[in-house]
């Protein structure tokens, strides 16, 4: 019988080790049981599936435990064993971050089992390239798509209230721009301001001072004492981390801004795979800048009553499969 433990047995993590470098191609040059042992402890839940005392499965999530959780190292035995410890381990991430938006980069193996898990695959998914973010699954055709990739839906008017933003007519040349990695001093009625205006829509000032005070990296632009952007990131500090919230004030929008606050941000977490998923208005930018589209990042939708209309500039339908998987 298959059971469910938070920590390794006796906090031993060689064995979680040697089951990553065994199933999952990113941990293969992966010697340091340190690494695993950080990974998991520094994630926001772990779950680690035993039958008696042999290892079977294991999985962990980052979260703001708020609204926004990523799935991450889902790996299992070989056989219908390990089925059934996948099985048991992503309905206890789903279960335990009910109401949020959940994704999770998969294999590409197990796009199938995710989609039985009621998962689907998302259209606006983001990994960032670069020297200092090596992005983690290879051949890369396998898991990301061409640059600049564009699916036929989207030469088409998006469904939707989100935000495509538009330039602003601000000299930026005469800003008095300067940059800030922590929340002390930080204004957060200013900021849940600055979130509600650029991505049109209402939100708890209380809910973001903690999800931001709780999250691992920070990033604010200011013009002088007044905020023109932010954005923040949960991670676990030396494998996966997970971009949220970046926004740009209306009136300093397309003018680099929003570039400038990710390279900041992420120059706060070299060496780590850095995930973004954005809405559908968001996709130009990420499509044109260092970030590869993911191909196989699926997504657990917080509203699943969403119109389909718009659902569908989210995610791709169920058994969706590009050419190259068949």
């Amino acid at each position: 019988m298959i059971t469910c433990r938070r920590r390794p047995a006796g906090r031993d993590y060689g064995p979680v080790l040697a089951l990553l470098k065994e199933t999952l191609p990113s941990w293969k040059e992966v010697d340091d049981i340190k690494t695993a042992e950080t990974a998991f402890e520094k994630s926001t839940f772990a779950l680690f599936a035993y039958d008696n005392d042999r290892l079977t499965g294991i999985i962990r999530a980052i979260s703001d435990d708020a609204a926004w959780t990523l799935l991450a190292d889902l790996a299992a035995i070989p056989g219908p064993e390990g089925h059934s410890a996948k099985t048991m381990l992503v309905q206890a991430c789903l279960d335990r971050f009910a109401g949020h938006e959940v994704f999770t980069v998969s294999e590409p193996g197990d796009i199938a089992f995710y989609e039985e898990m009621g998962l689907l695959r998302s259209k606006n998914a983001f990994t960032r390239d670069g020297e200092d973010h090596p992005v983690s699954g290879y051949p890369l055709s396998d898991y990301y798509l061409p640059k600049g990739y564009r699916y036929e839906t989207e030469f088409y008017p998006f469904a939707g209230n989100f935000p495509a933003g538009q330039k602003s007519s601000r000299d930026l040349s005469r800003a008095q721009l300067r940059y800030q990695t922590d929340a002390e001093g930080v204004d957060f009625g200013e900021v849940n301001d600055v979130l509600c205006r650029a991505f049109l829509d209402q939100r708890d000032r209380d809910v973001t001072e903690k999800t931001f005070r709780e999250s691992t990296y920070l990033i604010f632009a200011y013009d002088g004492d007044r905020l023109a952007g932010c954005a923040r990131a949960v991670s676990d500090t030396v494998r996966q981390a997970l971009i949220l919230n970046v926004a740009v004030a209306p009136d300093y929008q397309g003018l680099h801004l929003g570039g400038n606050l990710l390279d900041r941000l992420c120059a706060q977490m070299k060496g780590q795979n850095v995930f973004l998923n954005t809405h559908p208005g968001g996709v130009g930018f990420y499509n044109r800048g260092p970030y590869f589209r993911n191909k196989t990042a699926l997504l657990y939708p917080a509203h699943p009553d969403t119109p389909e209309e718009i659902q569908k500039g989210f995610d791709l339908p169920k058994g969706y499969r590009f050419i190259d998987e068949y």
